[in-house]
């Protein structure tokens, strides 16, 4: 796994396995085969591809959307969570938009 603690300009499109630590200053797609496991920020929109996997302990500034991967959000989102499909899991403590899990 590909750890990273600087900042990324612009989109995404993670094909690999990443845990972040830094920031996106754009958009995040997760592709089949790719987990991502975020501990900094994404400035825009996080996607989660069938077959992706997320691991959200940090803040995405857009919307989270899940279509057809695994989804686990412990950190925040500021946007809303839009689950098209797959697993999303929701821990205790989570924020999303103006709620608190």
């Amino acid at each position: 796994m590909e750890i990273e603690h600087g900042k990324i300009k612009g989109d995404i499109e993670l094909t690999s396995d990443m845990e972040l630590n830094g920031m996106i200053s754009g958009n995040a797609i997760v592709k089949s085969g790719a987990e991502l496991i975020l501990h900094g920020l994404v400035t825009k929109n996080l996607v989660v591809e069938k077959g992706g996997t997320v691991r959200l302990h940090g803040t995405v500034s857009g919307d989270v959307i899940n279509n057809g991967g695994l989804l686990q959000v412990s950190g925040r989102i500021v946007g809303n969570l839009l689950e098209q499909s797959g697993e999303t899991i929701i821990t205790p403590g989570a924020k999303i938009g103006s709620r608190t899990s």
